[in-house]
This record gives C-alpha cells, sequence and structure tokens, in this order.
C-alpha cells in the first residue's frame, strides 16, 4: 500500500514540475518584429500630435472675449 502511494506521488511529482517548467525557447525574431512595429506606431502616433496641434492653434480664439463684448445681446 505505502509503495503505491509513493509511486502515485512520485508520477504527480513529475506531472507537477514538467508541467509548471518554463519553456527556454522564444523566437527573437517575432520580438525583434514586435518592437520594430511598436516604435512605428509610438511615431505614427506622434505625428498624428503635432498634426492635432495644428489644427487646434488656439490663436483664433485669443480676441473671442473682444468679439463677444462687440455683440449687441
Amino acid at each position: 500500500m505505502i509503495r503505491k502511494i509513493m509511486i502515485i506521488t512520485l508520477i504527480l511529482s513529475v506531472l507537477l514540475v514538467t508541467g509548471c517548467a518554463k519553456s527556454g525557447t522564444q523566437p527573437t525574431e517575432e520580438i525583434q518584429e514586435t518592437a520594430e512595429t511598436s516604435v512605428t506606431d509610438v511615431e505614427s502616433d506622434i505625428s498624428n500630435i503635432d498634426t492635432l496641434d495644428e489644427e487646434l492653434d488656439l490663436g483664433e480664439l485669443e480676441d473671442i472675449e473682444e468679439e463677444l463684448d462687440a455683440i449687441d445681446w
């Protein structure tokens, strides 16, 4: 009986160790492609911010108070 329990414990231990072990193989090409994609995305986002900044120029709003005061309500 003790022998069966020890064998079952050994089998469960082996399954636990093999199931939880990390696989040391990671494709470096995939990691590099992901990094290049991230850099491209960031550059694109930055250029979009510059475009939005130009579109949302506040120069037109500087004289808005004077224009609103000039309107007869």
